[in-house]
């Protein structure tokens, strides 16, 4: 029986300054937000350049990373100075917000993903019937979008996947936003073939990215909080093809059928990629279990994380990133996971993936954000 995959991306980028100033690193790996020391045994804290008042001279500094084009460096007995939007973020408590108005939608008793989901038609038809990966139906995944990457040629090379859950905000995995130094610049929805298909009616609508938010304790190597939301140029039209996906708190997944989807690697050998999107049954396995198999590799596993696998070698590979990892329940569909990432395609390893309903908080607050800055720039 011939194996056929999806995808799961994984890419480590490493930033190099070109600052010819002479920079210590860190010895230990460390990130945005990270705890670090600094010589002397002086503890601080990784920040943003521009933020540490206690650095006189950028010569012989202890860095952390680069965070997009940032220099983040240890900054010693640092005070936080929170920019606007931060001040923003810190300030929105979903839970004690008297405002009732906010798109269109009463949060005052209700958390935003449950009166979303309020919305939301039940599907009369879905067919989990899928075990080793196979071409989904037109339309079956419409919250299933492709993130385009500016190609030598001219056109878009789809090296990530992600999932609509506003009409104008779409959630991915946070190393999505930087593959080899390229950052996506838009996003193609409605469509269950990349290419025009006579087999796919669906209109082919590219929207561009207006702003990238990554979580700001995600980690590029270990890929911790790998979760990021992308804020379109405009709202999208729902239609047949173009529905947004539902995300619920507290869901029981156990021995419950879960579907990855993505357009990624269906042949790890020849490295070939599918332009129709392709589907796949997976299994949620025990965080315990998951650990002891990952051991093995030197991998820890985080409770942000879920471990999945299916039978006959159904798995995640290089480009499906990003992309929904689906629970199907009492003709529901809800966003569970974010594909983050694996040991390899078809690997004995279950697959990875980031647990949404971990950071729903974390979505509000940042989706909050992203309104006011629209309301403040109008």
């Amino acid at each position: 029986m011939s194996k056929i995959y999806l995808v799961l991306s994984v890419f480590n980028v490493i930033f190099v300054s070109s600052n010819e100033s002479p920079l210590v690193f860190s010895k230990v790996e460390t990130y945005l937000g990270d705890q670090c020391t600094v010589s002397g045994g002086i503890e601080g804290k990784c920040v943003k350049a521009n933020q540490c008042t206690t650095i006189k001279s950028y010569k012989n500094i202890t860095r952390c990373e680069f965070d997009k084009n940032d220099l983040i460096v240890c900054c010693p007995g640092f005070k936080e100075i929170a920019s606007s939007d931060e001040k923003l973020m810190r300030m929105r408590d979903i839970d004690e917000v008297n405002t009732t108005a906010y798109r269109n939608y009463d949060f005052k008793n209700e958390r935003f993903n449950q009166i979303l989901c309020k919305n939301h038609e039940p599907r009369e038809k879905f067919l989990p019937n899928i075990v080793n990966g196979n071409e989904a139906d037109v339309a079956e995944f419409p919250y299933q979008v492709a993130l385009g990457y500016q190609s030598t040629t001219g056109s878009y090379d789809f090296n990530c996947g992600g999932s609509l859950i506003l009409d104008d905000i779409v959630i991915t995995a946070a190393h999505c936003a930087h593959l080899k130094e390229a950052q996506p610049v838009i996003v193609r929805l409605g469509r269950t073939s990349l290419v025009e298909s006579m087999y796919d009616h669906g209109p082919i609508v590219d929207v561009e990215i207006k702003k990238i938010i990554v979580h700001e304790k995600s980690k590029r190597v270990t890929r911790e909080n790998d979760i990021a939301l992308i804020k379109l140029s405009r709202k999208v039209e729902f239609t047949h093809y173009i529905k947004p996906i539902c995300i619920l708190d507290d869901i029981d997944s156990w021995n419950k059928n879960l579907t990855v989807t993505g357009f990624g690697v269906v042949d790890p050998d020849t490295k070939m990629r599918s332009t129709w999107l392709m589907k796949g049954i997976v299994q949620e396995e025990e965080i315990e279990d998951c650990r002891k198999s990952y051991s093995i590799v030197s991998k820890t596993i985080f409770d942000t994380q879920i471990c999945a696998s299916g039978k006959f070698n159904t798995d995640a590979c290089q480009g499906d990133s990003g992309g929904p990892l689906i629970l199907h329940e009492n003709n529901q569909e809800s966003l569970y996971g974010i594909t983050s990432h694996g040991n390899g395609c078809g690997s004995d390893l279950p697959a990875l993936y980031t647990k949404v309903d971990r950071f729903l908080k974390w979505i509000e607050q940042t989706i909050f954000m992203l309104d006011k800055s629209d309301v403040l720039q109008s």
